[in-house]
């Protein structure tokens, strides 16, 4: 979760803790501060009417948001699941990422190979990380080998997973220089 997120739901959250607190203090005889409230409403009852409409309507805000995050945030899996020669086959994403390793080290000249995948299974989409270096000192252009890993990443997550490539970023290092990355985005 970026930092803006975190904070927005930090502050709602916060919001919708003290309105609460608030609002079940009324209600319930707790000492001091449900007299205080009480006596507050009494002297300015339209003010008191409309921050009580105020305060319900930013709880069933804070609850509306809450129930759509939970609808359609995609959810990342730690299996996947998919049809193969044999029937349906369960893979753990970790087994994934070791063969999707493999298969671009033997098909591209990259070596020192990082790969992630983050899977999302009701919507068959997959986000890929890849970092590696490239073997050959001589390389002329970092960006074909970017390239040629993104198309054994695409081949195999359509053709063995039937997963779509939702998010990738490939990074491409020199073989002694560092500082030259290539980087498809």
């Amino acid at each position: 979760m970026r930092a803006p997120t975190k904070w927005l739901v930090g502050l709602t959250g916060f919001l919708t803790l003290v309105i609460g607190c608030l609002l079940m203090a009324m209600n319930t005889n707790i000492g001091y501060v449900s007299d205080w409230l009480v006596s507050i409403m009494n002297r300015n009852t339209k003010l008191a009417m409309i921050s009580l409409i105020v305060a319900g309507g930013f709880i069933a805000l804070v609850g509306l948001i809450i129930l759509l995050i939970g609808l359609f945030k995609p959810r990342t899996v730690g299996m996947i699941e998919f049809h193969g020669s044999r029937g349906v086959v369960r893979l753990p994403v970790n087994a994934i990422e070791q063969d999707l390793k493999l298969r671009i080290e033997d098909a591209v000249d990259v070596g020192h190979l990082e790969v992630n995948i983050r899977a999302h299974a009701k919507q068959r989409q997959a986000d890929v990380k890849v970092h590696g270096t490239a073997l050959a000192q001589d390389t002329p252009r970092y960006d074909d080998l970017g390239e040629a890993v993104l198309a054994v990443v695409n081949k195999y997550l359509k053709d063995s997973l039937q997963f779509k490539l939702r998010k990738r970023q490939v990074t491409i290092e020199a073989f002694r220089n560092p500082d030259q990355k290539a980087r498809v985005v």
